[in-house]
């Protein structure tokens, strides 16, 4: 079978307590090492809503232009 070749960018940002995140997101990078992966602090599941600020900071380190909250809203 031929797989489709994925040039993506592929970025994966998990909360420093979300339950088997890290088992998951290993998973993820077996199948394609490029995947980078971003541990935010302080949040679980959602942390672009539990930790903004960390969250955008981290982001800002992937985007061309600075991201700020309004761009979200």
């Amino acid at each position: 079978m031929n797989f489709l070749k994925i040039d993506n960018s592929i970025i994966i940002f998990e909360g420093r307590f979300t339950r088997d995140s890290s088992d998951i997101t290993k998973e993820y990078v077996k199948i394609n090492p490029a995947i980078e992966t971003v541990i935010i602090d302080d949040s679980n599941k959602y942390p672009h809503i539990e930790n903004e600020k960390e969250f955008l900071k981290a982001l800002n380190i992937y985007s061309i232009k600075n991201v700020s909250r309004e761009t979200f809203i």
